[in-house]
């Protein structure tokens, strides 16, 4: 069965750490690598760039912008301030991540469970099927407890990125064909035979 924290012993969520998901060492590899001039600054533009490289969820670019022009009014950030940025970021992200899962947990358990979370893949524009959720649930659900809080809650962006909502089954599907596809067509475009 599913064991359940009694809600007297609950942290309110606004307390739930979540670990902040970068090592130094992909922090500093990141910079390194997008100061492609090596003079130790990275230019502010290019964080959209970095964020995604580091598979952060994306926010809109103006939050980005504001998180970064708060920080400093030049156009460039040197590693310390790049690890800053980071910080205040993540923050930020935390923040509305916080308010997405308030959002899909329309019970006020604390915790989601299959619907609530079948619900959040429809609201967030996917289509899934049951197996998809338990797909999802299942990578989600670190702890084993059929349900998922809100540190297991900050995994979906991560599994959703990896298949865009459909089964995994289906994921290996589609990469299999484009392989095959790919691997028969690489100089012209393939003919509908070739693909089913």
């Amino acid at each position: 069965g599913v064991v359940r924290v009694p809600e007297e012993v609950r942290l309110p969520l606004e307390e739930i750490e979540v670990p902040f998901p970068w090592s130094d060492r992909e922090v500093r590899d990141a910079f390194q690598r997008f100061d492609t001039d090596q003079d130790g600054e990275l230019h502010k533009d290019d964080l959209p760039t970095v964020l995604r490289y580091l598979g952060a969820r994306q926010l809109p670019p103006e939050d980005t912008q504001r998180i970064v022009n708060r920080q400093t009014t030049y156009a460039t950030l040197n590693f310390e301030e790049f690890s800053e940025f980071l910080v205040k970021f993540r923050e930020h992200d935390i923040a509305l991540l916080r308010d997405e899962f308030r959002s899909a947990d329309t019970d006020n358990s604390g915790y989601l469970d299959f619907n609530e979370i079948h619900a959040r893949l429809h609201a967030l524009g996917y289509a899934p099927t049951t197996q998809s959720t338990i797909e999802a649930m299942n990578v989600l659900d670190r702890d084993g407890s059929g349900t998922v809080d809100f540190p297991e809650f900050d995994f979906l962006k991560e599994h959703l990125r990896k298949t865009e909502g459909m089964t995994i089954a289906d994921v290996a599907e589609l990469e299999a064909l484009h392989t095959k596809i790919a691997s028969r067509s690489a100089s012209r475009e393939p003919v509908p035979e070739e693909v089913w």
